[in-house]
């Protein structure tokens, strides 16, 4: 299994993250339960919250590395969120919120 976590980081509270100002578009949504966890190509994910409340971490686990390759060229998908990806990365360059992708083999 392929672990894809992203950790957003903020320099201040009242600075919102993107996610917070923007609700997911219900599209995107669909197209990612009917191709990616029906299909059992998502074992799990799952986001939160630091204590402190100034990094937003979220997760990915994929069954194989074919399966996240699928995603990544999943081109139907890149049309659906293409908009609103270049919004989402200029807000955060605008605020100062950085990410950090970390990409583990994880298990057998």
């Amino acid at each position: 299994m392929i672990k894809v976590t992203r950790t957003f980081t903020r320099p201040s509270v009242d600075i919102p993250f993107y996610h917070e100002i923007q609700s997911e578009n219900k599209l995107t949504q669909t197209h990612m339960y009917k191709n990616y966890i029906l299909t059992k190509k998502i074992v799990k994910s799952d986001r939160y919250m630091s204590e402190d409340k100034l990094e937003f971490t979220s997760y990915i686990i994929w069954t194989t590395v074919n399966d996240l390759f699928d995603f990544v060229t999943d081109v139907d998908f890149a049309k659906l969120i293409d908009n609103e990806s270049s919004k989402k990365h200029q807000y955060e360059n605008d605020n100062d919120i950085t990410m950090v992708l970390n990409v583990e083999k994880i298990g057998a």
